[in-house]
Formats: C-alpha cells, sequence, structure tokens
C-alpha cells in the first residue's frame, strides 16, 4: 500500500524519496563500518573479493530491466490505446464525410461531443482511475444513432456494414483505453527491487572495509545508479499523471480539424 501511494505521488516525491532512503542506508552502512564501536566487528570481514559485488549488482539489474519493462510496457500500451481510439473516430468521420445520405443524422456531431467528453472530462478522470458518466452517454448517443441512421438511410449494405463497423470499433477503443487505467505493476516487484538494491550497496561497502573514503566513494556511485535507474522506472508507472505521462493529443488534433 506504501509502494503504490508513492508510486502515485508527483515526480518529486518520487525521486525525493529514492534519495533520502538509499542516501540514508549508504551513510548508515559506512557510519557502521567505520565509525561505531563494531567496526572491529565489521572488519573481520574484510577480504570478501570484488565478483561479489558484481553478482549482486547484477541481479539487481536484471531484475530493474525486468521491472522496467513492464512498466515502459505498459506505458507504450497506453499511448497505443490512444491512437487506436483517435485512428476509429477520424476514419469514421472521413467516412461519413463520404456518405451523403448521413448528413442528415448528425453522426460527424455526436463523434465530436463524445471526443469532447473524452478529452475535457474523461481523461482527468482516468487519473484518479474513473471513468466518465457523460462519455458514457454520449457514446451511447452515438452508437444509437448510427444504428438508426444506417436503417433509414438509403445506402447499400456494404456501407452500412462498414459504418457500423466503424462506429463498433470507436467503443472497443474506449474500453480498450479503460481496461489499461487498472493495470500496474505488481508490489511485490517493487519490493524486490528495492531489498535487491540495499542488497548492492551492501556488496559495495563489503569489498570496500579497509578504505573508509573508498566505501564512500563506491556508495556514491552505488546509490546515484539506483536512483537514476528507479527515478526513472517510478516516474512512467503512473501513464496518466507526471513528467512522462501519455498525452490526448492525438484526439484533439481530430476534434481540431
Amino acid at each position: 500500500m506504501l509502494i503504490q501511494l508513492w508510486l502515485a505521488s508527483n515526480d518529486w516525491i518520487i525521486l525525493g524519496a529514492l534519495i533520502v532512503i538509499f542516501s540514508a542506508s549508504a551513510y548508515a552502512i559506512n557510519h557502521l563500518c567505520f565509525h561505531t564501536r563494531y567496526q572491529a566487528y565489521f572488519q573481520s570481514f574484510s577480504g570478501v573479493v570484488a565478483p561479489f559485488f558484481v553478482m549482486a549488482a547484477t541481479i539487481f539489474a536484471l531484475t530493474t530491466a525486468l521491472l522496467g519493462s513492464a512498466v515502459w510496457q505498459n506505458h507504450r500500451d497506453n499511448s497505443l490505446a490512444v491512437q487506436t481510439e483517435s485512428q476509429a473516430i477520424e476514419f469514421f468521420i472521413n467516412l461519413n464525410k463520404a456518405v451523403p445520405q448521413l448528413a442528415e443524422f448528425n453522426l460527424i456531431d455526436l463523434s465530436k461531443n463524445y471526443m469532447r467528453s473524452a478529452i475535457n472530462i474523461e481523461w482527468d478522470l482516468i487519473k484518479s482511475k474513473k471513468r466518465s458518466a457523460q462519455a458514457d452517454a454520449d457514446l451511447n448517443a452515438l452508437l444509437t444513432k448510427t444504428f438508426q441512421a444506417v436503417s433509414q438511410a438509403a445506402i447499400a449494405p456494404a456501407v452500412a456494414s462498414a459504418v457500423i463497423t466503424a462506429v463498433d470499433k470507436i467503443a472497443l477503443a474506449r474500453a480498450a483505453r479503460l481496461s489499461l487505467m487498472q493495470t500496474k505493476t505488481e508490489t511485490v516487484r517493487w519490493i524486490s527491487v528495492l531489498l535487491l538494491a540495499l542488497l548492492s550497496q551492501i556488496a559495495v561497502a563489503t569489498v570496500h572495509l579497509e578504505k573508509p573514503r573508498a566505501q564512500a566513494l563506491a556508495l556514491v556511485i552505488t546509490t546515484a545508479t539506483i536512483v537514476v535507474a528507479l527515478g526513472l522506472i517510478a516516474m512512467t508507472e503512473a501513464p496518466h499523471s507526471g513528467t512522462m505521462h501519455v498525452t490526448i493529443d492525438a484526439m484533439k488534433d481530430v476534434l481540431n480539424n
């Protein structure tokens, strides 16, 4: 629960939390090794070879890569869903323009009403994982009017089928876009990566037990690497908020054309 709350925060809180937590752990490790009465005990572990650190770092890197792949795939899926929906609406509008018999049913206006609701109302609600009742109503009105239009207009069956297929694609695209707002990375993945990051710090410290300054520098570099890597992934976790959020510009372009 705490991790999900952290991931839902703004970018500064995400980065700040990583910096504070791993800087504190790095300082605590260095302090325990060289500045406490337990120094002699920790020094007794001197002699651990560098490949020990490489093993811990490699496992951390692989696990982080898998986590990042899942997060960025979800980000790409959300972006693709917006593109697919905008293309479906654009095709529906162009198809209506090509069939003069449908003009009296105002299907283009209805599709634009739906787009306005999706852009101006629903897009903000998605950040809170909610859907818009107004967008639901506007889409239902578009579907109902389209079915009525193809049954009453004097158009060929093939054209009617194409119009029905086009409006169905809009509904399916929206359903796909809404379903993705519930997608999130499992908390256990984040817990495992954070624990491996801590183990990487401990591994670095273990390899540098002889010299406090060398250990401090190694911990600084490792901590910076952890913060940068996990920070970039965490800021992409919520695709509808933050600096690297998915935009709805594709639908805005269709609406404004």
